[in-house]
């Protein structure tokens, strides 16, 4: 998930005029794409019941892709990110000031209101289980909790791309202060993380940290972009996707033809950031209230009807919480926290 902001003088909320790209716009609809991806599992069971997953040859599914423009797309805002600031500090400030204000009170609504509402234990084995596991991030699980849903695996299993996506910002800090964030060592960096999903197949750590560091990689060689350049490659990942070869060519092409949507200077998106950074807030706030409907539509459970109820729920809430938490929270960016960083 790209579920971070280009370092700027005011976000968009502030000054919807700085966008020169298609970013934000790409970030909130790859947010509203994992959120219809993720309703047909949670609402049958099986991941495989995805639409794309026969069709791809069992390559992808919605969310995948999904997730995909999030990480390339990061990828290279990040890498910027630290190029502007060039101070592992202020650069740890300001990707924590992104990511935790809105997960401290995800967790705690969802360890003390939402989990004792709907778990099947009693409240007193609930209230024994004690949720800090949960609060601190150690478990994605509350005792009974969904646990009769079609899909029990995970209180809200899209935080699970977070843990990647912050090992990947510690490599750029760590690159940058050894003063390897260039061309070379990045180049080198990718080529590595590629042959080895090659070599040893699908793992969550190089599928993603490859999607990562091939939009540093494009950001550090800064090759034209633009979609003249990136039509033949965005044949070519369709027909990987329906034939073979997708991972390969979504790594390489696949990301080259994302940058290229997002910086394209003659193709404009609707500036859906008018209305705030709303991404991160509908990743992280769709899956426990599509469980909640879940549970709640019982046998007469679908798809459908719970994306047509968690769409507009989900977006009041990002709204919320960008207006009153995140971009708030933002404006620290240049304070200490905690008198540390």
């Amino acid at each position: 998930m790209n579920d971070v902001q280009p370092t700027t003088t005011k976000t968009p909320d502030q000054d919807p005029s700085h966008r020169a790209n298609n970013f934000d716009t790409l970030r909130i609809i790859a947010a509203m794409a994992v959120v219809l991806a993720h309703g047909i599992p949670l609402s049958y069971g099986p991941a495989t019941l995805d639409i794309l997953w026969p069709f791809s040859r069992h390559q992808a599914t919605f969310g995948y892709v999904a997730i995909q423009f999030f990480f390339v797309i990061s990828g290279y805002l990040i890498t910027g990110s630290y190029q502007n600031t060039k101070n592992a500090r202020r650069f740890i400030r300001a990707r924590v000031l992104r990511l935790v204000p809105a997960l401290i009170p995800l967790f705690v609504v969802l360890a003390f209101i939402l989990g004792p509402l709907v778990t099947a234990v009693p409240l007193a084995v609930y209230a024994r289980a004690l949720p800090y596991p949960f609060l601190f991030g150690l478990t994605d699980h509350l005792p009974g909790v969904f646990s009769h849903n079609p899909f029990s695996d995970g209180i809200d299993g899209s935080l699970w791309t977070l843990r990647y996506e912050v090992l990947c910002y510690a490599i750029v800090c760590g690159l940058g202060v050894t003063r390897l964030l260039n061309r070379t060592a990045i180049t080198i960096l990718y080529v590595v993380l590629l042959a080895a999903r090659l070599h040893y197949g699908p793992h969550a750590s190089t599928d993603l940290a490859t999607l990562f560091f091939a939009g540093a990689l494009l950001k550090l060689w800064a090759p034209p972009f633009g979609l003249t350049f990136a039509a033949p490659f965005a044949i070519l990942w369709g027909i990987s996707l329906a034939f073979s070869g997708y991972p390969l060519i979504s790594d390489t092409f696949g990301a080259y033809v994302i940058l290229c949507l997002g910086l394209e200077p003659n193709f404009q998106l609707p500036n859906l950031a008018k209305y705030g950074d709303l991404s991160y807030g509908v990743y992280i706030f769709a899956w426990p209230i599509q469980q909640a409907i879940t549970l709640m539509l019982g046998p007469h459970a679908n798809w459908i009807i719970n994306s047509i109820i968690t769409v507009p729920l989900v977006l009041i809430l990002a709204w919320l919480s960008w207006h009153y938490i995140e971009s708030p929270a933002l404006h620290l960016k240049n304070r200490k926290l905690l008198g540390i960083l």
